[in-house]
This record gives structure tokens, sequence and C-alpha cells, in this order.
């Protein structure tokens, strides 16, 4: 191709049928990283071959959205190459290929089993598949029951008779959410209302509070109480269900399957001004143990030197450069060039683990898996800051995202470490840019497009966390303001019984946890710890003299 100047107006790229140029107004369709007019392949009637692409031509970047390009699969386009007899994906015309016992196989698939393939539907895979433990670590038994027991005596010495009742509503709401998961075979019923929890939920603080009402109290000790009794049985609820699925969900976990899925992935890193840290990023994807993928590096109009220090490792990175645009932008930017079947997303400060690509990439076993979460955990623990964000993220991933595992119902795939199927992500509209939180939301428009979202325990990344309260407190005013975008645009999960879980358990624990949990804190700090000892006194000793009468 000649190297005349680059004009804005046209993509760099020619029709590999009429031999023209192709521009942004034009529908293209993009076969074998070949690309056509769609009216060109309209008018094919025979299939035929046509020469091999110039790789000059990508060196040039797309500035259309994906959304506007047009991949519509054509009868008259027929792929080209061959399958590998080892993970049966397509071997490209770049891929280096081995021939062994008339099979062909991509190189890296064939030194991984050596030279004797393994039966993908025999006895050698279902002994891989089935390795798994068999008993449950008993120290986290002995952990779960010290927690019911501490859980049970507080609320006991706490309001006594009204703490039986907040228990027993407790682990009735845990029971029928466990039991009502295993009902696969069902006929959903059209109705557009809430669940049941959330009717269960907005009623109890009035039912609680006509009791404590009746018991003798002034409707100024009744309402606060009622909203403690409240906050107490959905305390109780979360523990009976999150701590037992989350020791379920840790004795399940399974290690390699023997290497015998392995799909083209995509690896794509948007930086906003991150050359501090995008150097041992890249090092750290380089470093992982899967070879079947690429990296996209994409620099989002950034003022330092990113794209340079990205640009050191052209040989094994591709570095792509764009006007600022957001995260959202960069990332769909970055879909344009990848070929993987899977995406993962993985943010500029993040350090990944060796297994931290084969373990997301073993979760995609099951076609129904639409979307994966990593394992994130904080690699700054300093101060005493960062020590508190550590335990938070451990606590939320071991035990809350454990037990929405359990459900195929995790919330929100982080941007940090994240995993989607390409053509899932394409269908719903890749990553869009009116929230501030585009993981959350498009981990929500996977769930309601029917797919499944898990979590990988085994799949760890590191990353940076706020070391200051002015930091802290900046990141999650972002990330509190970017849920609730999230949550009003997604208000229908709410209405609609057709989105399963998410409409049973997901949103509704959300919206509980966002709202209910503090609201329930604050009145528990005013009313609960007041400085006069009076008050104290007085709730404690009618609530015991009710019980006695009783």
């Amino acid at each position: 191709m000649a190297s005349n100047e680059y004009d804005y107006k046209t993509s760099g790229y020619f029709c590999q049928a009429c031999k023209s140029e192709i521009s942004f107004e034009q529908k293209v369709i993009r076969d074998n990283d070949k690309w056509y007019h769609s009216s060109c392949v309209k008018q094919e009637t025979k299939s035929k071959e046509f020469e091999k692409l110039d790789d000059q031509l990508f060196e040039k970047p797309v500035k259309e959205s994906i959304e506007k390009i047009e991949e519509i699969p054509n009868e008259n386009i027929k792929k080209e190459g061959i399958l590998c007899a080892f993970c049966r994906d397509i071997i490209t015309d770049n891929e280096e290929s081995v021939k062994s016992k008339k099979k062909k196989y991509h190189v890296v698939c064939f030194k991984i089993y050596g030279k004797n393939p393994i039966n993908l539907s025999g006895e050698a895979h279902k002994k891989e598949t089935n390795n798994r433990p068999s008993s449950i670590d008993p120290v986290l038994i002995i952990i779960t029951s010290g927690i019911f027991v501490l859980l049970f005596y507080t609320a006991y010495r706490m309001l006594s008779g009204l703490s039986l009742l907040a228990i027993t509503i407790g682990i009735g709401l845990a029971f029928y959410h466990i039991i009502d998961s295993s009902r696969t075979n069902r006929k959903k019923k059209k109705r557009n209302l809430p669940s049941y929890f959330i009717f269960i939920t907005l009623i109890m603080p009035i039912v609680f509070g006509a009791i404590v009402a009746y018991d003798g109290f002034s409707v100024w000790y009744s309402v606060p109480k009622a909203i403690i009794v409240w906050g107490l049985t959905l305390t109780f609820w979360s523990n009976m269900v999150f701590v037992p699925l989350s020791v379920y969900s840790k004795s399940k976990d399974v290690g390699t399957y023997g290497n015998t899925y392995n799909p083209f992935v995509s690896i794509i890193v948007p930086a906003y001004n991150e050359e501090k840290v995008i150097r041992a990023t890249i090092e750290s994807i380089l470093a992982t143990d899967y070879q079947r993928r690429e990296i996209i590096v994409i620099d989002d109009g950034s003022k330092d030197r990113t794209f340079e220090i990205a640009s050191e490792y052209k040989d094994r990175v591709k570095a792509l450069h764009k006007e600022n645009g957001g995260k959202p932008s960069a990332l769909n930017y970055g879909l344009l060039y990848a070929k993987g079947q899977i995406i993962i997303s993985v943010d500029a400060d993040t350090i990944l683990a060796p297994q931290a690509i084969s373990a997301l990439v073993e979760g995609f076993r099951r076609d129904e898996v639409g979307a994966l979460a990593g394992n994130i955990k904080v690699r700054n623990r300093t101060n005493w800051i960062t020590k508190c964000q550590a335990l938070e993220y451990v606590a939320g991933i071991q035990i809350f995202r454990r037990t929405l595992d359990f459900f195929d119902a995790v919330p929100i795939v982080p941007g940090a470490l994240g995993a989607f199927r390409k053509d899932r992500l394409q269908k719903i509209g890749n990553f869009s840019k009116d929230t501030l939180a585009e993981d959350f939301d498009a981990t929500l428009k996977i769930l309601k497009s029917g797919n499944e979202v898990g979590g990988i325990i085994d799949s760890k990344a590191y990353t940076e966390s706020p070391n200051s309260i002015r930091q802290f407190y900046r990141q999650r005013k972002r990330w509190y303001r970017g849920d609730m975008q999230v949550l009003v645009k997604h208000k229908d999960s709410m209405m609609n019984p057709r989105f399963g879980t998410l409409y049973k358990l997901t949103y509704p624990l959300m919206i509980m946890s966002m709202f209910v949990t503090p609201f329930s804190g604050l009145v528990v700090w005013v009313f609960v710890c007041p400085r006069d000892d009076a008050n104290i006194h007085h709730i404690t000793a009618s609530s015991k003299c009710t019980c006695n009468t009783n």
C-alpha cells in the first residue's frame, strides 16, 4: 500500500472483493481478519478465495465505534483454516501449527499434552473434571459454628423474645432462597410485581413496630426498636445464607482440568496516565501461564509516557493510542482489534498471578457462562486504611461473592480482572458510557440476557487501593454514584420475574446493602448507644418484663 497521508474520512482498510477503500459510512463485514463491503458479499453467488490481507493495513486505528460495525455471518464466505484436534478452535494463517498422526494442532496445544492427544469425550476427560476435594475443611466448620453461636447469643441477650422472632424469620428467608434455587423446571408466572423478598423486607418494620407498641412501649421507642429488630432479621438471613453456602462453595473448588479447553483470549488494558505502573502490569500479564492470548493496551489520551512504555513491548503487545474518552470508550476501542473468543479486562494498576488467566478460562467450559469475576486482593497494605480495605475485599469475595456464585448470579465483574464471552458482550452493546460503573452495568446486562455470571477464586489479581482518607472518600463516592446510576437504569430487574435470580435475590440484595443496612446501622448508633444509660436500662428492662409475663 502506498504511503499516502492518512485521511480521517476513510478507515485505511480495503475490501477484498472489489479492492476499493472502505469508508466509515459503509457497512462492512469482517471474516478471518479480512474486510468486505456488505454489498460485495451479498452479490457473490459462489465462494472464492481472496488474497491474503496486508498486515500493514491493521497498523492504522479504526475510529468508528464498535456498535456501527456490522458483523453478519454469510454462507457465501467460508471460514479458512483447519480445526485444532486438541482445542477444536480454528488454526488461523498467522498461528503456528504442528502436524502429528495426520492431525493438526496449535503449537501451544501440542506442547501441553505431548504426543498423546486426550479424547475430550472419553474417560480421560471425565477423570480430570472429577478431580475435586471430597471433604470440607474442618477449620471452616469450626469457624462457621462459632459465628452462629455468637449470633444466637448476641440476639438472645439483646432483645429477648423479639430476637427469637427475628431469628425465625431470618432462617425462613434463608431456606426459601436455598430451596428455590434448586427448582429449575418450574413455570414462570407473568406478573409485574416485586419479589416476595421485597414484600417481606418492607412489611417487617410495620409488623415489628406493631408488636413492640402492643407490648407497652411508647411510639418514640417502638419505631427505633422495630427498625433494630428489622436489621437483626436481615443480619440473620444474610448469615444463614452466606456463611453455609460460602463454606459449601469452598469445598467445591477445583484445580486444573488438564488444560483441555484452550480458546484464544484477548486481554485489554485501558490506561490513562499510568506510566508508573503500566510496565509492571504488562510484565505480569506476559508472565502468566496461558499462551493462546493477545495483549492490547489502550492509551486513552494519556499526557505522560504511558503509550511510549507500552510500545516498548510492540513485539508481544499491541499498543494503541486514542483521544481521551473514558474507560468504557477505551474498552470498546480495544474490542475493535480483539480476535479472541474471551475478552479479559485488566486495570492498568493490577498485577496478575501466574495462573490468573488460565483459571478464568477454565470457568468458561460451560456455554451458559457469560462472564466471570477474578479474585481481587489489595497489594499495598501499608497503613490501617489499606489494611481495612484488604479485609473488606476478603470478606466481600470469600463470603458475599461465593454465595452468589452458588446461584450463578454474581452482580459485579470487576474491571480490575473480569472476563466476558465476546459474542455475549457484543449482543448487549458492549460497555456503556452512561454510568460511572461500566463493569456493574455490563454484568447486570449479561444476567438479564439469561447468562450465568460466576467468580473464580483461583484467578488472583493484586490492585492498588487508596492509602488516604481523601482518596478513599473520592473512590467510594464515585462507586456509590455509579452503583446508584446502574440500579436506576436497571430498575425493571425488581419487577420482572423473567430475570430469575437477579429478580429474586441479587437486585434486592444490592438495594438492601446500599440503603437498608446503613440506615438500620444509623438507628442502632443513635438509639441503642446513647449517652443516657437510663434509656438503655428502660428498653432492656421493659423487654425482659414483657417476655417474663408471656
